[in-house]
């Protein structure tokens, strides 16, 4: 089920307040795929259901949490955006929910429990950082929501891959819960993947970096 904003300048648009957790459990320990539309009933009576609109990747937040999913992926748009520290000049690649919410806090980024969100927008942002922050918001929602991990992965071929299976700095950005850290501190990728995260190494993104760095945009800073 989904509820409408009730901004009437966002029409026939809303976000989700309800999902059929069993069933979908259900059909995942068949180890089948679930797929979902983006498209709610705002009311379980079908006779006054309306058609409400929900962003995919709002679902996909508002899904992850509900079911405390321990991935959740989101894939840009056109580009692998990285977060640079400012002071130490590296690259961040991995951060807690914690750390999330100071990037957001840092760019003014707000985003409510109905997954609205607010900016001030720099004229000299690129679009594409904003759309990074976005991300970043979700996850952070999701993640405070109840879901272990997020990730946010350029469209690259082999990017997925190499995230999920790659030690410690996988391919893009992962977010995660404030206790999920060790004594070299983030566990990227998690537990669940075992020797099989070992098989790729950190080569095939060294080599992939290589093909895509010229067209990147410039980093999101912090």
């Amino acid at each position: 089920l989904a509820a409408p904003y009730k901004d009437a300048t966002v029409k026939d648009k809303g976000y989700p307040v309800e999902l059929q957790a069993r069933k979908v459990q259900a059909v995942l320990e068949r180890n089948d795929i679930v797929l979902l539309t983006s498209v709610g009933l705002s009311t379980s009576d079908d006779d006054n259901a309306e058609l409400v609109h929900v962003q995919s990747e709002t679902l996909a937040a508002y899904v992850a949490s509900t079911l405390t999913a321990s991935k959740l992926v989101f894939v840009s748009h056109n580009h692998d955006i990285t977060l640079q520290n400012v002071l130490a000049g590296n690259t961040i690649q991995n951060f807690c929910l914690k750390d999330a919410k100071d990037i957001l806090r840092n760019y003014n980024f707000q985003m409510s429990q109905q997954y609205v969100a607010s900016l001030t927008i720099q004229e000299e942002q690129p679009l594409e950082h904003v759309q990074f922050l976005f991300r970043i918001g979700w996850a952070a929602l999701a993640l405070q929501n109840g879901a272990e991990r997020a990730h946010i992965v350029g469209p690259s071929d082999g990017a997925l891959l190499t995230e999920l299976f790659t030690p410690r700095d996988g391919s893009a950005t992962c977010i995660v819960q404030d206790d999920v850290l060790n004594e070299e501190g983030l566990l990227h990728p998690d537990e669940d993947f075992g020797e099989a995260a070992n098989s790729i190494g950190s080569s095939s993104y060294s080599n992939l970096s290589k093909k895509t760095q010229s067209s990147l945009p410039p980093p999101l800073q912090y």
